[in-house]
């Protein structure tokens, strides 16, 4: 099960967050549960290839789930949580973006492998949701 396991206050986080370089950012070390964790990544071995997009370009080389997927329990239970009204409110707080919205079909988010010799640079995935319009404020 998951729940929300931070040392910092809302305001060290804003803070953390707003000057934080070359953008602003957050890394969030103990978080999430361990034991939550490693059973989502057993669980991505489970996945079968007709249930992965490979990416291979100048900026990632890794394979994620399609869009819309049923997934595996664990990994369901994370999305459940980061897509909570209490976290998206956390979320809110500590990035000044208030009412976030989640988007339930995963567009060009689930789970992710980076394999031996893959890659994932920093980069900027799409700025509006092609079939809700919606900004993509968060990753």
């Amino acid at each position: 099960m998951f729940e929300l396991n931070c040392r910092q206050s809302v305001e060290e986080l804003r803070l953390s967050f707003l000057q934080a370089k070359p953008f602003p950012h957050l890394v969030l070390d103990g978080l999430l549960p361990e034991d939550s964790l490693n059973a989502i990544e057993s669980e991505f071995d489970a996945l079968g290839n007709s249930d992965l997009v490979h990416h291979v370009g100048a900026l990632q080389r890794k394979a994620g789930t399609k869009t819309n997927i049923d997934l595996p329990v664990s990994a369901q239970q994370y999305f459940n949580f980061i897509y909570s009204g209490p976290f998206l409110r956390f979320l809110g707080s500590v990035t000044g973006i208030a009412n976030l919205i989640p988007d339930p079909s995963l567009f060009g988010g689930g789970m992710h492998e980076t394999a031996p010799g893959g890659g994932f640079q920093v980069h900027t995935d799409f700025q509006k949701q092609p079939r809700t319009g919606l900004d993509n404020r968060l990753v």
